[in-house]
């Protein structure tokens, strides 16, 4: 569960203490900051046990030497691997290898103003608090704990497992789960490289890209082991992994690497989610959102193919005399509706819906896992909310066709499409405000508030 990064800024001038912190809050609006104007006080808050993600400092105390306090606060917070970032105009004048030593992980010039700040806050931060799920891989049982003690302190959520056997069952349950509620989601894999059971790390790093087809990008993996032999570390990386740490680690190497390899992850599947979202705006009616007849017809002919013997619903609706409701009301009025219609019909209908426009003001919702008995009370639980919500402030009633079947019995989604027109059509031919259920080679209809009846 990821919580908020926890900030301390120390600075003896309250003029640059005020201007950081606003920074931060204002990069970072979950961020919790705590301005102190000492060293004295900032070494108190580590001593009394406070933790902290990122410690800002300057250089220039009268107490205390700039570099001593880094120093200091290092010793204190050891084992937390807090990065320290240097904010101060003298900033320049210290040797960069001398900060290092001391513990620096940043420095950054406040001489060249707020808007470069800011620019350094929001890099530095996209670096170093990048969180994630771990699958550990470690036999050794004092290792894996001082190691997830470690990782965890870190801000990382550690699953540990003793054999590549269980590791690769995880992972394979991961691969096959529909979304990550459906099983715990593993952001990166870290794994010793000798381990007790038939598999090494080399045989479930080979596994993971070849069986379950997991990407370097998509799903890192990094190797750790005593053995810094080239050729070790050669079949590892040809297998797939990403990258190789010998024992014994450094701990701000192990968490540097980590942090890296999460980094190229999330930059992945936000690279994912925006060609996903590209894929859905091309494929979505500009109006209403809604889904175009393309994309109905292609993942409607999916879902029979996947769902097997299970029973599938298709509505067809829109809006009762749409032209003479623009007349009495005015095609603003009318636009905002379709859009109404479209919000209300994925808000109620089940998820995994797919609700289409297929032009003007013909719509359609494929509802997966649907009998038609569901489906009419589906259909029933749209239309009610559409008349009862007087959208724009003015009465708007809808007529729905339905048509139901079980996979195994359906041809080609366009019959189920058929079969839910008809009905609409029966519908309509009885009045506004209605309901047909396409049964057969007929359709019932039902007046509004009867179709769970019927």
């Amino acid at each position: 569960m990821e919580r908020a990064p926890r900030i301390l800024v120390v600075d003896r001038s309250r003029l640059p203490r005020y201007t950081l912190a606003r920074a931060l809050r204002h990069e970072i609006p979950a961020a919790t900051v705590t301005e102190c104007a000492s060293p004295k006080k900032a070494l108190e808050l580590l001593q009394q046990g406070q933790k902290f993600d990122m410690i800002t400092t300057s250089l220039v105390f009268s107490d205390m030497d700039g570099l001593d306090l880094v120093r200091r606060l290092q010793t204190v917070a050891r084992g937390h691997d807090t990065p320290i970032v240097v904010v101060s105009s003298e900033a320049h004048n210290l040797p960069p290898e001398e900060g290092f030593t001391a513990g620096i992980s940043g420095y950054f010039d406040k001489s060249q103003g707020h808007s470069a700040l800011v620019r350094f806050i929001h890099d530095f931060t996209q670096r170093n608090f990048v969180e994630g799920r771990v699958l550990y891989v470690e036999d050794d049982l004092t290792t894996a704990r001082a190691t997830q003690s470690l990782l965890e302190k870190s801000g990382l959520d550690l699953v540990h497992t003793t054999t590549a056997e269980q590791a690769l069952e995880m992972l394979e349950q991961m691969a096959s789960a529909d979304t990550a509620a459906d099983h715990p989601y593993f952001d990166l894999v870290l794994t010793d490289y000798f381990l007790k059971g038939g598999m090494t790390a080399v045989d479930l790093v080979h596994r993971i890209r070849s069986e379950l087809n997991y990407s370097q990008q998509e799903l890192p993996v990094l190797v750790i082991t005593g053995n810094d032999d080239s050729q070790t570390q050669i079949k590892a990386f040809r297998a797939g992994a990403n990258d190789f740490v010998t024992k014994p680690f450094v701990q701000e190497a192990l968490i540097s690497r980590i942090r890296s390899l999460l980094l190229i992850r999330n930059q992945y599947q936000a690279i994912r989610l925006q060609a996903a979202q590209m894929q859905r705006m091309s494929a979505s009616d500009k109006l209403t959102g809604a889904y175009d007849r393309s994309y109905f017809l292609y993942h409607g002919e999916q879902m029979l193919r996947q769902l097997e013997s299970q029973p599938l619903c298709v509505l067809n609706f829109g809006i009762d005399d749409l032209p003479g409701f623009n007349q009495r009301h005015g095609r603003p009025s009318g636009d905002a509706s379709l859009k109404t219609l479209v919000q209300v019909a994925r808000e109620l209908l089940p998820p995994g819906t797919i609700v289409s426009r297929f032009g003007g003001e013909t719509f359609y919702a494929l509802i997966p896992s649907c009998r038609r008995d569901q489906g009419q009370r589906q259909a029933e639980k749209l239309r009610r909310a559409m008349a009862e919500g007087k959208p724009q402030g003015v009465e708007v009633s809808i007529s729905l066709g339905l048509a139901s079947g079980q996979v195994d019995s359906v041809g080609e989604i366009g019959d189920l499409i058929a079969a839910a027109e008809q009905a609409l059509a029966r519908a309509r031919a009885g009045g506004s405000n209605r309901i047909s259920a396409w049964k057969g080679d007929t359709a019932e209809s039902a007046r509004a508030g009867e179709a769970h009846s019927t």
